[in-house]
């Protein structure tokens, strides 16, 4: 929920207030999330650090008739240390069995434990590395609009209180 602050800063015609994005890699295999944020100084936001790192996101366009499709496109130059080994992003994620989550966070920088909006979970898939120095994917939603409903079937062996 945004603050009254954010609210000022975003309906601002200018303001002095920079807004930061918050990017959290998670994973099963992972010990702990690999945290990133667009800004070029590191921060901590509610007890977690996150690094300076340069990426990329494309919202998805406002399309009724298409499923909502974001990217992400992250600078693979350079290593993070996990697990106590050095590793690049792109060995990070090739190493994933299964699709890794990614959540992301927006925050102001004048307060970084106040998030304006978010987190936003989605699912890492089809990535790609176009050169050495990027990889990019695409960031997709939950389709909780394709499940069944209801999800379980009333009989009686698993409901025997309503037969």
């Amino acid at each position: 929920m945004p603050t009254p602050n954010g609210i000022i800063a975003a309906n601002a015609q200018t303001t002095g207030e920079a807004w930061l994005t918050l990017l959290e890699l998670d994973h099963a295999t992972f010990s702990e999330p690999i945290r990133v944020t667009d800004n070029k100084v590191g921060v901590v936001s509610n007890g977690n650090a996150y690094i300076a790192w340069p990426f990329e996101l494309k919202l998805p366009d406002d399309d009724a008739a298409e499923r909502p499709v974001a990217r992400l496109r992250i600078d693979n130059v350079g290593e993070f240390d996990v697990d106590g080994e050095k590793r690049t992003i792109v060995d990070i994620i090739r190493a994933c069995v299964g699709a890794p989550t990614v959540a992301i966070s927006i925050v102001l920088a004048s307060d970084h434990d106040q998030v304006e909006a978010g987190p936003m979970d989605f699912t890492l898939r089809d990535v790609r590395a176009p050169d050495e120095l990027v990889i990019e994917g695409d960031l997709y939603l939950e389709d909780v609009l394709n499940e069944p409903f209801p999800a379980d079937s009333f009989v009686p062996s698993q409901y025997p209180g309503l037969f």
